[in-house]
């Protein structure tokens, strides 16, 4: 079996490729081909042809001459160089360029290390010196508290009356300590409070109005001092009724439906 086109093939069209030190693409001629200077060029010395055994030349051929100069075939086939991105070639530099370029920046690179550590180092004191300026504060706190406990003023009734509007100003406080002390050291113990007599009278009276109102604001008026040494006080107090106040104090008005 042979393929349908057996009749076109050609003895010539198998050649050898002459073997190059550059990789390019290169003619082929027959084995039995020799180049030579043609002279059928008028006299151009440029071209060559090339001649092959009679015996392998179909009729009325001579000679196969290949349309290429000779001085410009490396040209020809010699790879173009790669343009730069901008398509500008730009100019080879030397060793020492690249070397300062790369000094300079490890220069920059350098200060910008010590400008971020600077300031990494500068928030670190900061946060150090507020931790120790919180543990100061408190220090200098219960050295005060402990010094004030401890220096006993003079007591007279005006000190008492004073003292007395700024431990109960709020009302009565959860622990309660501070109120105890004051009306153990400052009050006598046969003191009368409204309709009781005594310092737990006193203390009471004050757990049960604040349990029962809320937001508690004592504010001294007007103080006087009468004739037999005796200081009468006008206050102003202030505080909110809630629905806790109206089940224990006012429990006949918590059980009424109020429409607004």
């Amino acid at each position: 079996m042979f393929p349908p086109n057996t009749q076109h093939f050609r003895d010539d069209a198998i050649g050898l490729v002459k073997q190059r030190e550059r990789r390019c693409v290169v003619p082929v001629v027959s084995s039995n081909r020799a180049l030579v200077r043609s002279t059928k060029t008028n006299g151009d010395s440029d071209m060559f042809s090339s001649r092959e055994h009679p015996g392998f030349l179909p009729s009325g051929e001579s000679d196969v001459t290949i349309f290429r100069p000779m001085s410009t075939y490396d040209e020809f086939y010699r790879p173009a160089p790669m343009a730069p991105p901008g398509g500008h070639k730009q100019p080879a530099r030397r060793e020492e360029e690249w070397e300062a370029e790369l000094k300079v920046a490890k220069e920059k690179h350098r200060l910008s290390q010590r400008r971020y550590y600077k300031k990494k180092d500068c928030f670190v004191r900061l946060e150090n010196g507020n931790d120790q300026l919180r543990r100061e504060i408190n220090r200098l706190r219960r050295k005060y508290q402990d010094i004030r406990h401890r220096v006993i003023p003079k007591v007279t009734v005006w000190t008492v009356v004073t003292e007395y509007f700024q431990v109960f100003r709020n009302g009565f406080h959860a622990d309660g300590r501070k109120q105890f002390d004051f009306a153990r050291t400052g009050m006598t113990p046969d003191i009368t409070h409204n309709s009781g007599r005594g310092i737990e009278s006193l203390t009471t009276n004050w757990r049960l109005r604040s349990g029962w109102f809320e937001d508690i604001e004592l504010d001294a008026l007007d103080l006087k001092k009468s004739l037999d040494g005796s200081i009468v006080a006008t206050t102003n107090t202030s505080f909110t009724i809630s629905e806790k106040t109206l089940q224990n104090v006012f429990l006949s008005l918590s059980q009424v439906r109020w429409r607004f």
